[in-house]
């Protein structure tokens, strides 16, 4: 029992911990941190729109379609950033090229979506200035 007992607590304690990958939500909170444009600025997700995303990036997150978080780039050119899964980015481009707005990608995130089951790739955006 007792050994058991120090698996258990070594794998929640010493293995659990560092499988960053199966921890998204936390490396974009340190990612948007730090590429933070502004105080106020906030972070448009397209195609992870996991809750606890906005839990810790801040309730303003916006939650929605690649679309959605094109159009918010281009109304807050300054400010804005947003993180687009790899299977949205298609759609992303194609709203910005739409509005003859260009992006720069600044840095991209890999790791499994938990709750999907999926492997993605995040990519951070920001208007071309």
């Amino acid at each position: 029992l007792a050994a058991g007992f120090l698996f258990y607590l070594g794998a929640y304690q010493g293995m659990l911990p560092r499988m960053s990958a199966l921890w998204l939500s936390p490396q974009i909170a340190r990612v948007v941190e730090s590429l933070r444009p502004c105080q106020d600025s906030r972070l448009a997700a397209a195609g992870y729109t996991e809750p606890s995303l906005a839990i810790l990036v801040g309730t303003n997150t916006l939650l929605g379609s690649a679309e959605a978080a094109a159009a918010y780039l281009i109304d807050s050119p300054k400010c804005g950033i947003a993180v687009v899964e790899s299977r949205a980015e298609a759609s992303f481009m194609a709203a910005l090229a739409k509005n003859g707005a260009n992006v720069d990608a600044l840095t991209s995130l890999s790791g499994i979506n938990y709750s999907r089951g999926q492997q993605v790739t995040l990519t951070f955006y920001r208007i071309r200035q």
